[in-house]
């Protein structure tokens, strides 16, 4: 679902309840432990439209173990969801998030 360019200006009162309630439908799944919640999420307002930013707290790990994550979010009636591989997200041997 494309979002109005012009709709939510950064800090505004719209920009502010959609973060809040785009925090309630996006986690970070993964197998055999509880799901992550976003800390925070942020609406920007760039020239080429609106970027949503999602944040997750880091005192709850992803390590090696987990082998692969998924990020599921629904924006709308827009429903996302992403695979990724831990192994994929090594820097000069060391996981990097």
């Amino acid at each position: 679902m494309p979002l109005p360019s012009t709709a939510f200006p950064a800090g505004s009162p719209a920009a502010q309840s959609l973060a809040k309630q785009l925090k309630k439908q996006a986690a970070i799944k993964r197998d055999g432990k509880k799901n992550l919640k976003p800390s925070s999420v942020e609406v920007l307002q760039r020239e080429d439209g609106p970027v949503i930013v999602y944040l997750f707290p880091r005192s709850r790990e992803i390590t090696r173990q987990d082998k692969r994550i998924e990020f599921d979010a629904q924006i709308g009636r827009l429903h996302l969801a992403q695979f990724f591989y831990v192994d994929d997200m090594n820097y000069q041997g060391k996981l990097e998030l």
